[in-house]
C-alpha cells in the first residue's frame, strides 16, 4: 500500500503474517505520498542552490503553495502557520513532473518504487518459498491514481528475482473495503464469498464522488 503513508504486509497459506513498515517516517517508513513530497521539496531545493541537478519540481512547487522562494516553505513549519502544510499534496506534482520528462521527478518515483520492493522482498523471504505463486496487490492511491509506469518498473526491476512465482495485481476497488471484508470474515469465522465482495465493490460510493 501507498497512499500518504507506506506499508506492506503479507499472509502466506499457513496463514503467518509479517508486517513491514506502517508505524512512522521516524522509523523507517518511506515511498508514500508525504515523503514524495518532502523529497520534492529537498530535491527542488538542491537543484536551485547546486548541490543537484535543477529540476521542473522547484517552479511546480512555488505555484502549487503560492509562494515567492522556494525557502518560505519553512514558515509552514512554525507555530501558528498560516494553514496546515501537508508536503503529501505535492506528490501528484512530482508524478505531472516526471511525465513531462523531468528526471529528477522520475528519480523519486523511481525510487518509491524500489523501497515497495525492499519491503516486499523482506515479506517474500519470511513466508515464502521461491518456487510459490505469490500475487503481490499493489492499493494506496500512488498505485491506484496515478498508475506510473517508472514506479512500476522499478518495483518489478527490484524484487527477488528467485521468486519466479511473483505476480504483481493492481487492486481494482477503494482500499478501505478490506476494512469490510476483514471485518465479515471475523464475524463469519472465514473468508467472505465473492457474490459479497462483488456486491461491496459495485454498491461503495467514495466520500468524494458522494459529495460531488
Amino acid at each position: 500500500m501507498a497512499g500518504t503513508g507506506a506499508n506492506q504486509i503479507g499472509v502466506n497459506r499457513h496463514g503467518i503474517l509479517h508486517k513491514v513498515g506502517g508505524l512512522s517516517r521516524i522509523l523507517g517508513d518511506s515511498g508514500g505520498a508525504l515523503d514524495l513530497g518532502e523529497q520534492a521539496i529537498a530535491a527542488a531545493m538542491r537543484g536551485q542552490d547546486g548541490r543537484g541537478e535543477p529540476t521542473a519540481l522547484h517552479d511546480r512547487i512555488l505555484e502549487q503553495l503560492g509562494i515567492e522562494h522556494l525557502e518560505d516553505v519553512i514558515e509552514f513549519y512554525f507555530v501558528g502557520a498560516r494553514e496546515i502544510f501537508d508536503p503529501a499534496r505535492l506528490a501528484p506534482l512530482v508524478f505531472e513532473s516526471a511525465a513531462a520528462g523531468d528526471a529528477v521527478a522520475g528519480r523519486l518515483i523511481a525510487e518509491a518504487g524500489r523501497e515497495a520492493a525492499r519491503c516486499a522482498n523482506v515479506i517474500l523471504a519470511r513466508l515464502f518459498a521461491p518456487d510459490e505463486a505469490v500475487p503481490i496487490v499493489l492499493g494506496g492511491s500512488l498505485w491506484q491514481r496515478a498508475r506510473c509506469q517508472i514506479m512500476y518498473d522499478a518495483l518489478r526491476e527490484a524484487l527477488d528475482p528467485r521468486y519466479i512465482g511473483v505476480e504483481l495485481r493492481l487492486l481494482d476497488v477503494e482500499p478501505v473495503l478490506g476494512g469490510v471484508l476483514y471485518a465479515l470474515d471475523r464475524y463469519h469465522g472465514g473468508f467472505v464469498d465473492d457474490v459479497i465482495r462483488g456486491r461491496l465493490a459495485r454498491t461503495y460510493v467514495p466520500p468524494a464522488a458522494e459529495e460531488a
